[in-house]
């Protein structure tokens, strides 16, 4: 469950009810990896969006799927070619 108030939101995990709140860009991200549903292409959004090097863009666009995927909130699936 999520739920955005202003420009922050909060995710609820309805399986353990635990929450998980994401700041500005946090709340951008998970926008956009609904919308491109890859990781590449949030990736590239979100690094075009905060103009950040490509360093820091990479960093911070981790550090925020790490702490998704570790409290449940999404799961990444293979390409099957």
């Amino acid at each position: 469950m999520f739920r955005e108030l202003q420009q922050e939101s909060v995710l609820l995990n309805l399986h353990d009810e635990s929450y998980y709140a994401l700041n500005q860009s946090g709340t951008y991200l998970w926008h956009l990896l609904l919308q491109e549903g890859s990781l590449r292409a949030a990736f590239l959004r979100f690094q075009d969006h905060y103009k950040l090097e490509d360093a820091r863009a990479l960093k911070d666009f981790n550090a925020i799927v790490e702490e998704l995927l570790t409290k449940q909130f999404g799961t990444l699936t293979p390409i099957n070619g």
